[in-house]
């Protein structure tokens, strides 16, 4: 539904389970982004 909108939906989890509805998930340690991984198979590595 965000998508058809053209809409940007920001959500904070500590759950992956969650997560895994994403189409974007950026991982934060201490406030610094680790991992950043975009649904359709690129994964950049902070």
């Amino acid at each position: 539904m965000v998508k058809e909108k053209g809409q940007t939906l920001v959500m904070v989890t500590h759950d992956m389970e969650v997560a895994n509805y994403a189409d974007r998930i950026i991982q934060m340690v201490d406030g610094e982004i680790i991992c950043e991984e975009i649904r359709g198979g690129e994964v950049v590595n902070g």
